[in-house]
């Protein structure tokens, strides 16, 4: 059985910056406990692929840097608590 990949972009705001994400997920009941999910706080089954989207060309992704785990982090968690998979 394959499961569809589902894209969204997000944006974490701090203050007048915009940092785009993009995040990529396959989360049908078959798979198995995301434990890095778990490890946050949150239930997700499946995996979950982050980029950063680069400002020039929002077409091609650009390397993560500075607090951009934590702000991946922070995007993720709100994801996973939208979309509650269990």
């Amino acid at each position: 059985m394959n499961a569809a990949v589902h894209h969204f972009e997000v944006v974490v705001i701090e203050g007048r910056q915009r940092h785009p994400f993009q995040i990529s997920c396959k989360s049908p009941i078959f798979l198995r406990r995301n434990k890095a999910i778990a490890k946050i706080g949150g239930l997700w089954r499946g995996d979950i692929v982050v980029l950063r989207i680069g400002k020039r060309d929002p077409k091609w992704p650009v390397d993560m840097r500075g607090k951009d785990a934590q702000r991946v982090n922070y995007a993720v968690r709100k994801c996973v608590s939208l979309h509650h998979y269990e």
